[in-house]
């Protein structure tokens, strides 16, 4: 089903990017996590030479992030437009510590993993205006189909040293967003500033997967 409705968003974001009255625009700003978005829900082992580390201790939760993408606005009356997007959204550095229990039950922390947490919605929403003039006033809501991924750096205390992994698997799961904006027209160009509340995987998690959800705060400039 996920296969069908990803087929449909796109095809939706490719009819709107050729209608006769369709407005591109371009916004960036910034991405508030909560707690549980730099989470792990599967376990990954470490390999190194001579052990193998499967242990690790969620130290701090993601900081701060950035968002950056492209978004359409499609009218569909005086009130409502169809809003499809594609944004990037990425998620500072969190940090885990490396811990190996010896034969006595103690935890001995070898190193620590840094993590950057990725996530790149592909989404399909509706604006409704309240107020649409020179200032405009609007609520919004969007579904999405979210690809997360995440970047992992090992430093081992012993040998000072990074060791860079690669990028975790990507997974997909659905989730929407629900926020308000408001325009400035200057005929050639608007202006927007937009809140919104994401869940990144309402639909499809895991077992041992918690909900994850990110606020995003942005600036765009729409042609």
């Amino acid at each position: 089903m996920k296969k069908y409705i990803l087929i449909i968003s796109l095809s939706i974001l490719g009819l709107s990017f050729n209608a006769k009255s369709m407005n591109i625009g371009f916004v960036a700003g910034l991405a508030i996590p909560s707690e549980d978005v730099a989470q792990f829900f599967e376990n990954f082992k470490v390999e190194l030479p001579n052990t193998s580390i499967g242990n690790y201790i969620l130290q701090n939760a993601a900081t701060l992030g950035y968002s950056v993408g492209m978004k359409g606005r499609m009218e569909l009356s005086n009130h409502f437009q169809l809003v499809p997007s594609i944004m990037l959204c990425r998620f500072n550095q969190s940090e885990y510590d490396l811990v190996v229990p010896d034969n006595t039950g103690l935890k001995d922390t070898i190193g620590k993993i840094n993590v950057i947490s990725n996530v790149v919605p592909i989404s399909v929403g509706v604006n409704a205006h309240i107020l649409k003039s020179f200032i405009g006033l609007y609520g919004m809501a969007e579904f999405s189909y979210n690809y997360i991924s995440y970047s992992h750096d090992l430093v081992i205390y012993d040998d000072i040293v990074g060791i860079p992994l690669k990028i975790s698997p990507t997974y997909s799961r659905l989730g929407f967003g629900i926020g308000a904006g408001i325009d400035i027209d200057f005929s050639l160009l608007k202006l927007n500033f937009e809140f919104k509340f994401n869940s990144m995987n309402l639909i499809g998690r895991a077992t041992a997967e918690p909900q994850k959800t990110y606020n995003t705060i942005t600036l765009g400039i729409f042609f």
